[in-house]
């Protein structure tokens, strides 16, 4: 898709994808000039999968044979990107997917601002039970999104560098907002862009007279939840020291949400602890048992 002289590809990364991830990228490829798909499954494609690869020319098929993390697999779609000379890379998670006009309403929030200053355009998520609310704003400043949806300036992404490989998965997102926040550059949120996102398993529990969401994230997705929560709080203390107390309420909230509704108890609680004990050791990239 082209709006003037940009030009927009998208990077999509997968992991054990179901047959449903198909019917999600056709959401969207039509509005792409190309997609990179980059795939962290161990396991070779199914049939489905590959036809669908081979027969669709808006698509580039990289297989990394292991799981390299999320950050690494991103930073493939955008290297690529960038040297085959594109302006803006679309950024998507396998399980999401776009309502009609998402791009078009994002190339809007654009054409209010100056391009140059811009980072991240991103769309209005929709998570699992949550509904639509209409905003008095189309656009709006921002200092964090997640990843899925956005669109990335590229330009930009090469003064600031790309996303942190240690992090490998969790807060990816969000340490890279900052990073662009504090560089001075702007995230956008696109108010009418809309984007259906998959956070985690999601259930909702009723406790005490209250409504508890909870993710249902794996133990394994907690250890990297915390550790690298704690390192992001650590490298933009000096520009955001609430960071930490925000943290420390935060980690009690999801203990205790572990402790009285997700399965698995013990095995979570252990490795929201050697989530810690790495993060005080300085260990990052790939959990190593």
């Amino acid at each position: 898709m082209k709006v003037g002289n940009l030009s927009i590809a998208g990077v999509v990364v997968l992991f054990h994808p179901k047959s449903t991830v198909i019917n999600n990228i056709q959401t969207y490829i039509d509005d792409l000039d190309l997609l990179y798909v980059v795939d962290n499954s161990e396991n070779e494609l199914t049939t489905y999968f590959s036809n669908y690869f081979e027969q669709t020319n808006k698509i580039k098929y990289i297989k990394n044979n292991e799981n390299i993390g999320l950050a690494s697999a991103l930073n493939i779609g955008v290297n690529k990107a960038i040297n085959d000379n594109f302006n803006w890379l679309f950024t998507m998670d396998q399980d999401s997917f776009a309502e009609k006009g998402l791009i078009k309403n994002l190339l809007y929030c654009l054409s209010i601002y100056n391009h140059s200053n811009v980072g991240i355009i991103s769309p209005t998520h929709l998570i699992k039970g949550e509904r639509k609310i209409k905003s008095p704003q189309l656009c709006s400043e921002k200092e964090m999104v997640m990843t899925s949806g956005n669109l990335l300036n590229l330009e930009i992404t090469k003064d600031v560098g790309t996303f942190l490989d240690k992090l490998f998965i969790d807060q990816v997102d969000v340490e890279f907002c900052l990073r662009l926040f504090t560089s001075g550059y702007k995230i956008i949120k696109s108010n009418t862009a809309y984007l259906h996102h998959e956070l985690g398993n999601i259930s909702y529990h009723n406790f005490l007279l209250k409504k508890y969401m909870t993710t249902n994230h794996s133990a394994l997705r907690k250890y990297y939840w915390l550790r690298n929560r704690l390192l992001v709080a650590d490298m933009y203390n000096e520009y955001y020291p609430g960071l930490k107390k925000g943290h420390k309420k935060f980690i009690k909230k999801m203990i205790k949400m572990i402790i009285l509704f997700e399965s698995n108890k013990i095995k979570k609680l252990k490795m929201l602890y050697k989530g810690y004990k790495d993060y005080k050791r300085g260990k990052y990239g790939k959990y190593c048992n």
